[in-house]
């Protein structure tokens, strides 16, 4: 299944446009969310405030996953 994971703030996104295949949609959740506590971590804190989303080649968002406190939870 190819999904893409973009990056997005209320001022800017960056937007995957090749996808990655995954055996499985929680496979793509489990990146998206495991990319974002990975960002949250940066100690210059150039990430907090963007979200990383799984998004189909359809462009239908299926989880958004917040770069910051509660970045464990799906928006």
């Amino acid at each position: 299944m190819r999904f893409f994971i973009d990056y997005r703030t209320k001022q800017q996104s960056l937007y995957d446009y090749e996808g990655d295949e995954f055996l499985s949609s929680k496979d793509a959740f489990d990146f998206a969310r495991e990319t974002a506590l990975s960002l949250q971590n940066k100690l210059d804190g150039a990430w907090l405030g963007w979200s990383v989303e799984v998004r189909d080649a359809k462009g239908r968002k299926y989880v958004s996953f917040p770069v910051g406190p509660g970045a464990g939870m799906a928006a």
